[in-house]
């Protein structure tokens, strides 16, 4: 899976009939038969409370953080533009005499290193408790009220990084 994006379901389930089909579905955590309005806001509403519980564990935790430079994410700000912090790491380990996939990987290696843009430092973290606002600065770039998506990878990353602490004493460098 890749670092800095979240994935829901990635490859559909399929059968060849309908009765099938349901089978399938109904050995997932989240079948309904009936009341699909309901399941569908309660697990909407679990979202962005999720989103709001990592916004508080972010404002406690932050700055327990001193290496950000593993932080992939894209962050879309108020002003619904979305700025991506992206580690170039030079592909490796495509050995082929094909020159069709050679070209192929230097062609992605040029785009990658256009969209080189690490995570050097993070301030400025805000929660607006009034409103759920939450905003922070990246490498001296204000965000102000940043997606949920944003919030949620940023927690994951100091959530892994104070976990590997708590288990090594110290904090990991990347």
């Amino acid at each position: 899976m890749s670092k800095g994006q979240i994935h829901g379901i990635i490859m559909r389930p399929c059968a060849t009939t309908e009765e099938d089909y349901d089978k399938i579905y109904q050995t997932t955590e989240f079948y309904a038969q009936s009341g699909f309005m309901a399941q569908y806001q309660k697990h909407l509403a679990a979202l962005d409370i999720t989103a709001e519980c990592a916004k508080i564990y972010l404002a406690k935790n932050w700055e327990l953080v001193k290496d950000w430079s593993g932080l992939e994410v894209k962050i879309t700000d108020n002003t619904n533009k979305t700025t991506e912090y992206f580690i170039y790491k030079p592909a490796a380990g495509w050995n082929t005499n094909s020159e069709v996939i050679r070209r192929m990987v230097e062609d992605m290696d040029k785009l990658n290193i256009k969209r080189h843009n690490p995570v050097k430092t993070v301030t400025g973290v805000v929660l607006d408790p009034s409103d759920g606002d939450f905003s922070l600065t990246i490498n001296g770039h204000d965000h102000l009220w940043i997606d949920d998506e944003s919030v949620i990878i940023i927690a994951e990353y100091v959530e892994n990084l104070l976990n590997q602490t708590n288990e090594e004493g110290s904090l990991p460098v990347s």
